[in-house]
């Protein structure tokens, strides 16, 4: 988990809320699923559906000119894992519901739960 506040800091990005079609991102409420490819743009799905397509925010300013270098790119602080922790609870209602989660996604779920073991 990355702070991703920080990115406004880093010269040529800026914090957009809308998509490359001008559709507004509900991050909080709608965005399941996130991927990065390339630096100043990420890709999002509403759905944990493969056949969804990717919807794209460009987060470097149009007037920008050339492309960072990689010394340029400012480093973003990584939030802790004690700040993110899963309780117990949780981690039995994920142990009864991985049964319904695509075979993709359980390496995701059973690292979390032997972090949660260790612990």
């Amino acid at each position: 988990m990355c702070n991703i506040k920080e990115l406004p800091a880093i010269p040529g990005l800026t914090k957009k809320d809308v998509n490359v079609n001008g559709d507004k991102v509900h991050m909080r409420d709608k965005v399941k699923w996130i991927k990065v490819s390339t630096f100043g743009s990420y890709q999002y799905k509403h759905l944990f559906d493969e056949d969804e397509p990717w919807k794209t925010v460009q987060l470097v300013r149009h007037n920008f000119g050339s492309p960072l270098a990689p010394d340029d790119i400012v480093h973003i602080s990584v939030i802790p894992v004690t700040q993110h922790a899963v309780n117990k609870s949780k981690i039995l209602d994920i142990i009864q519901q991985l049964q319904y989660i695509p075979a993709v996604f359980h390496n995701y779920y059973k690292n979390v739960i032997e972090r949660v073991d260790d612990e």
